[in-house]
């Protein structure tokens, strides 16, 4: 696909073969929206949903898999295996990331590089790719600088949470099963950048983030019913405290979709 341009004027616009309506606007957009005549009188309070995106050569909708944004960008992948990149002047680059579909994405805050997780084949086989925003390949899209695979030792499980922090020396995938694989190192280089299983399979992972102080570096990984952070500063010495009566439940949980059919069948019959 080739990069398109983009304004707001109104609440629906144009990508090649995709229409996005109603975008979701984080905080950087909001002066350029309320430079919109007539649209916005308080752009303090502006909210603009994003509803769907349709593939209007095939004739389906596209749902959004994951978002993400940092460095000037907005990221959104889809359900088909496109990345859109909105900048705060609404200019949309939109191309092909996976044949299939992207799943987690993660842009740095400070460094023009975007992690994603996507699928290229079919069945389990979660592929980590890292995009350089500010240089193209021979197509014109960001260049794709390393393709690694994101799996787990003699298990195929898919992926839920992605981190990363701002000067990309650490990596963190967390699994459907409550796995966690940590990467340290350069993770724009596969060959500087070296492969951990921080934690096996137990509660469900909700959310993974890292913090960084001036002297430590720590992981917090949330489940369904605990907070708990790992000290990744020096390799092979990792140290988690835990804080059992914390915790943060997500809808879209994998555990808690389960509960909810088991529900449904239970007062049906």
């Amino acid at each position: 696909m080739a990069i398109s341009t983009a304004c707001l004027n109104s609440s629906a616009f144009t990508l090649p073969s995709l229409t996005l309506i109603s975008i979701a606007s984080p905080a950087f957009l909001m002066d350029r929206i309320s430079a919109v005549e007539g649209t916005v009188t308080r752009p303090q309070k502006v909210r603009i949903h994003y509803c769907r995106l349709q593939n209007q050569s095939l004739g389906l909708d596209v749902k959004i898999n994951a978002t993400s944004s940092g460095n000037g960008l907005m990221v959104l992948g889809d359900t088909v295996g496109y990345i859109h990149l909105i900048t705060r002047n609404f200019t949309i680059n939109t191309f092909r990331a996976y044949d299939r579909n992207v799943t987690l994405a993660q842009m740095s805050k400070e460094l023009p590089f975007l992690v994603t997780i996507g699928e290229d084949e079919v069945g389990i086989n979660p592929l980590i790719k890292v995009w350089n925003v500010d240089k193209e390949d021979r197509q014109g899209h960001p260049l794709c600088v390393r393709i690694s695979r994101a799996s787990l030792p003699n298990r195929a499980i898919s992926t839920f949470c992605l981190s990363i922090n701002n000067s990309l020396t650490f990596m963190a995938v967390g699994f459907l099963d409550g796995s966690i694989l940590l990467y340290r190192g350069d993770i724009r280089r596969e060959r500087t950048s070296k492969q951990k299983l921080l934690q096996e399979g137990k509660q469900s992972i909700t959310g993974l983030a890292f913090r960084v102080t001036d002297k430590c570096t720590y992981l917090f990984v949330v489940t369904l019913i605990s907070v708990e952070f790992y000290d990744v500063t020096h390799k092979d010495r990792e140290v988690k405290p835990e804080y059992p009566d914390l915790g943060c439940k997500n809808s879209h949980s994998p555990h808690e979709i389960q509960k909810k059919k088991e529900c449904d069948v239970s007062i049906s019959q």
